[in-house]
């Protein structure tokens, strides 16, 4: 792999390469994982959008997280709660659409949709059984419903709903406008899990084009649509660039994310 760095006059700066497919993790030269053995998801998926109707209903979020639409100073020491936070919450009015079906809501659409993670199955080596990993993943959750337009608009930081509307609204609505820009990327809904990792950390599993958000730490992923866009980020370079991998493109994608 070889990446050329210019300036605005075109000029070469510098030149990143690697002469072998692999990648440099702890010290160590290895292969690609997320494109030599992908790590696939176990899901529980929302009803098909043929089993209902989109609607379209106001939400409350925050846009893009808390402390920027307060203009809230960086603490002199850290929040440790939710408590901790010195202004009330604010959020901002949105319309996201919504499937209806058999008298419930489901944060699902042709663009997006939720669901709860179960287990990771990584690639298994030949002729081996495959392996349920649920080390990293939260207990079963079922895919996030609501009752009515009420219970969805009512929805708080602190509630596990708020985090799934979160992701749901900053995914569809970045989706929508990468369209508007003749950039349709994803030949299927992207699929996410606002609550799917137990970690302080949140990834984009390209074998599965999913993306689950990490609830560890004072303050969930989802919270902060930075956060949720950096991730997309990456579902957008396996998209343009399926076999994005080797060199320096994890540098690159980290960067660009």
């Amino acid at each position: 792999t070889i990446v050329l760095s210019t300036n605005q006059d075109r000029q070469i700066e510098r030149i990143f390469k690697s002469l072998e497919d692999t990648v440099i993790r702890n010290g160590e030269a290895m292969p690609a994982a997320e494109l030599e053995l992908p790590v696939r998801l176990e899901v529980t998926e929302p009803p098909a959008l043929s089993s209902g109707e989109l609607v379209t209903v106001p939400v409350s979020v925050f846009d893009p997280d808390l402390r920027t639409m307060q203009q809230q100073a960086a603490p002199d020491s850290a929040w440790n709660s939710l408590e901790d936070y010195p202004q009330p919450l604010q959020y901002v009015e949105k319309q996201i659409q919504v499937l209806q079906s058999d008298g419930k809501f489901y944060l699902a659409n042709e663009r997006v949709k939720q669901v709860d993670a179960l287990a990771l199955l990584p690639t298994p080596a030949v002729g081996a059984e495959p392996v349920r990993d649920t080390s990293s993943i939260l207990p079963p959750e079922g895919v996030q419903s609501f009752a009515d337009v009420k219970a969805m608009q009512s929805a708080q930081l602190g509630d596990n709903a708020f985090l799934q509307l979160m992701a749901f609204y900053h995914l569809d609505n970045s989706l929508q406008y990468l369209s508007s820009l003749s950039y349709d990327l994803f030949e299927e809904p992207l699929r996410f899990d606002g609550r799917g990792l137990a970690l302080d950390n949140s990834s984009y599993y390209t074998g599965s084009r999913a993306l689950m958000l990490g609830i560890g730490g004072v303050s969930p992923d989802a919270a902060d649509a930075d956060v949720i866009l950096h991730e997309l980020g990456h579902g957008i370079h396996y998209q343009i660039v399926p076999d994005w991998a080797y060199g320096h493109t994890g540098a690159i994608g980290e960067g660009v994310g």
